[in-house]
């Protein structure tokens, strides 16, 4: 009896994962995607600047989807960034990316970047 209780638990069907819950949403006019670094600790967070210069930093990405025009970024709060896919970058000049790139390990990747397999993650 118990190799068939073993038996069962390998191959009964998988509860299918619940899906995020979401508390805010975001669509910011343009956004870039933040790596921030210590020692322990690699975090990626979406910088979104909205309509008269109002601007949001996610908590850190959870988890990234995309469609054809846009990639949602799932924040570890409960946020969901919509970013479309033209509106990568934000002027250097701009005050807040200004102040937050002249620490070491703060850096903007690339528009190239592969986004889908970004997440925060521990070292």
């Amino acid at each position: 009896m118990k190799l068939f209780k073993k038996i069962w638990e390998m191959f009964k069907p998988k509860k299918k994962p619940e899906p995020p819950t979401i508390n805010a949403i975001y669509r910011p006019s343009n956004w870039v995607v933040l790596k921030l670094e210590d020692d322990e600790t690699v975090f990626y967070k979406v910088l979104g600047v909205f309509r008269h210069s109002d601007w949001r930093v996610n908590s850190g990405i959870e988890s990234v989807e995309e469609d054809q025009e846009h990639y949602y970024f799932y924040g570890m709060s409960g946020s969901l960034y919509i970013c479309k896919k033209t509106l990568y970058g934000v002027d250097a000049s701009f005050f807040p990316l200004n102040h937050l790139l002249q620490v070491d390990k703060v850096k903007v990747m690339p528009k190239s970047t592969k986004f889908l397999e970004l997440c925060t993650t521990e070292k």
